[in-house]
Order: C-alpha cells, then sequence, then structure tokens
C-alpha cells in the first residue's frame, strides 16, 4: 500500500518505525511473496530508500474454500513511530 500524494509521515534520525498489516489471504493454494520498501517524496518525484524483494514468503495450504475472480484483502493497516501509534488522520 503507498499513501496517497502529499500524504505521509516526517520520520527524524534515530527513531524507530513499525509497520504491520493485517489482511485476509484469500488465495488460492501456493506460495506467494511479498515486497516492501520506503519511499522519499522529493520535488523530482519519489525516490527509493529502502528496497527488499522477496522480504516475506508466506504459504497458502489447500482447504475447503475455492478462490476464483478478484480479491479483496481486507487489509488492516498499522503505523507505530518509536512505539506510539500513528491514527490515519495523521497520515
Amino acid at each position: 500500500m503507498t499513501a496517497p500524494h502529499g500524504c505521509g509521515i516526517t520520520v527524524e534520525s534515530g527513531q524507530t518505525v513499525e509497520v504491520v498489516f493485517k489482511f485476509k489471504a484469500s488465495l488460492a493454494p501456493g506460495t506467494y511473496f511479498l515486497n516492501a520498501g520506503l519511499v522519499e517524496l522529493r520535488a523530482e518525484g519519489e525516490v527509493f530508500l529502502e528496497r527488499w524483494v522477496d522480504a516475506a514468503v508466506f504459504k497458502i495450504l489447500p482447504g475447503d474454500v475455492t478462490v476464483a475472480g478478484p480479491v479483496d484483502f481486507s487489509i488492516e493497516p498499522s503505523l507505530f513511530v518509536d512505539n506510539l501509534e500513528i491514527s490515519e488522520k495523521e497520515v
């Protein structure tokens, strides 16, 4: 997920940031990989400060549910700076 243009937070040197994504894994059985990145908004546009390819891997096991068509992950993101939760209104 990316914040809408013009939204985001300012992080100072030495601060700790934790991002948590809870989601409903309504996917077909298989192995999935997650990518992540940290972007800075500059006058010339977005610049990647960090980028992690295959940052995490998870497996969906076969079950009783059949998945077909578009998927709604029902993502619930949380953001913490120095262990304090930042609300969506502050981003």
